[in-house]
């Protein structure tokens, strides 16, 4: 694949923007400290999944067997992980430049029918500041659909310990491919974050519910906050060696499914034709150890 990339700049502060790849955040250098895993990771199932910070659309995380019901209709999505259907329809695809400039870019990309057969548009903004980064992003319903989205960055340990502090109380259920029963189960010894956690001690996959921002990640040297607020209310953690991921999302994954069973509070949405959903974050960033 060529990379495409548009650079942009504020004070310290650096981002590439992988137009080729999903439109992803492929670099994220705050004077000469990189926070983000750069490059693909071929041992993963799907490699493209594994680097950069990408937005999900228009549906987060698994999806069991890729079968969505909505509309009295039995959609079959391309399976790309397995036996199941995984983060979206515009994570790996190419984006378009609708407005840039030394520090800002708006992107568009249409959903390809053939991986989402209800079809729209999908937009984001990326705003960088020598102290932060705003992401924002919106689906916009071809016709009427189900619909949810939010980030996947994968973070680099760098050096040393890296806690995680966030605010949620329980986190997901799962069968052994981390598919969501529904029910919702109390943090433990293992998954308790809301004191901070190192996480180079603990190997987590796990999704957080009715979570609170800002999750805080620090390393030896920077503290990054990532603040978020409704309709963002589950947040993915995961951190296997190779690095590791704090993903703000809309829904659970395999909402829809579990929004169709009577669980409540999944974040499911159901857009009209022309609808919209919308959802931002902002990184922000402090010196430690100084």
């Amino acid at each position: 694949m060529v990379r495409v990339t548009l650079e942009l700049a504020a004070g310290d502060a650096r981002a590439s923007i992988d137009l080729e790849a999903g439109g992803r955040l492929a670099s994220l250098r705050l004077g000469d400290a990189e926070l983000l895993l750069r490059e693909s990771q071929p041992e993963f199932i799907l490699p493209s999944a594994t680097w950069g910070c990408y937005l999900m659309a228009p549906f987060v995380g698994r999806i069991r067997g890729g079968l969505v019901e909505f509309g009295g209709r039995q959609i079959a999505l391309q399976r790309n992980f397995g036996a199941h259907a995984i983060h979206g329809a515009v994570f790996d695809v190419p984006w378009q430049v609708e407005r840039s400039g030394r520090s800002a870019v708006t992107l568009m990309r249409e959903i390809d029918r053939e991986r989402w057969p209800f079809g729209g548009v999908v937009r984001q903004q990326v705003s960088l500041e020598p102290d932060s980064l705003l992401m924002s992003a919106e689906v916009t319903a071809g016709e009427a659909m189900p619909a949810s989205l939010g980030w996947h960055p994968w973070f680099l340990y760098r050096n040393g310990t890296v806690r995680l502090r966030l605010e949620s109380a329980q986190t997901l259920e799962t069968t052994e491919d981390l598919i969501p029963t529904g029910r919702e189960v109390p943090v433990d010894g293992l998954t308790d974050l809301r004191a901070g956690a190192d996480l180079t001690a603990r190997t987590l996959d796990h999704t957080y519910t009715r979570a609170v921002g800002p999750a805080v990640i620090e390393w030896s040297d920077i503290r990054l906050h990532i603040d978020f607020e409704p309709p963002l209310s589950a947040v993915v953690v995961h951190s296997p060696e190779s690095g590791f991921c704090v993903e703000p999302q809309t829904a659970w994954p395999d909402a829809f499914r579990l929004s169709r069973e009577g669980f409540r509070q999944t974040g499911a949405m159901h857009l009209p034709a022309g609808g919209r959903l919308e959802a931002s974050m902002r990184w922000s960033w402090s010196a430690l150890g100084t």
